[in-house]
């Protein structure tokens, strides 16, 4: 995506374990959590991850949500989700240009662990 969606929420399927938003400040929002492909996935679609802009007017921002898989929790049980986040340098693409996004899952293959 190259900016704000005509709908305020878009959601993907991915099991890569992660994601990133490239700002024009050069840099790059991460975030890696869990993502097992044999998971169960609640959210309405299934769907493993979203990206969510609000309604014009609001405080320009951009929201990325992983869903986690399913949890059966007993009653006294408990059960956590992580997402580690990480800030990355990372060039923006002049207008018209394009990320290069085998650059970009290097680049959080190498410095995003």
């Amino acid at each position: 995506m190259l900016g704000p969606t005509r709908q305020p929420k878009l959601g993907f399927d991915s099991n890569a374990g992660w994601f990133a938003y490239v700002m024009p400040h050069h840099q790059a929002f991460v975030k890696r959590y869990p993502s097992p492909p044999d998971g169960v996935y609640p959210e309405i679609a299934g769907l493993t991850l979203c990206f969510w802009y609000p309604q014009a007017g609001q405080i320009p921002a951009c929201e990325l949500e992983p869903h986690g898989p399913r949890n059966n929790i007993p009653p006294g049980g408990s059960a956590s989700f992580t997402e580690d986040w990480y800030l990355l340098p990372h060039p923006f693409p002049a207008a018209g240009a394009e990320i290069d996004l085998d650059k970009l899952a290097a680049q959080v293959a190498r410095e995003a662990r």
